[in-house]
């Protein structure tokens, strides 16, 4: 998949493991985390394991907010 062809904006509530691994921009054992703690995030469709999109949508919504800082090296550029 290249990066131009790849839309973050989701369209449907259920996808793979590997969709949402590139939608959530996690690792496959971060994957497997999250999972951990909501059991509702992955469902079966016969051997198929999907992950709910509105489930992850809701944990990356309680990611907590990047706190940049300005870096000395970052300040020397100027």
């Amino acid at each position: 998949m290249s990066i131009e062809s790849y839309s973050p904006v989701r369209e449907r509530r259920f996808g793979h493991i590997r969709d949402a691994i590139i939608y959530a921009g996690v690792s496959r054992s971060g994957l497997y985390n999250m999972a951990a703690r909501r059991p509702d995030l992955f469902r079966k469709n016969g051997y198929a394991t999907l992950v709910d999109f509105t489930v992850l949508d809701e944990m990356l919504d309680q990611f907590p907010v990047a706190e940049l800082k300005k870096t000395e090296r970052a300040s020397r550029r100027k």
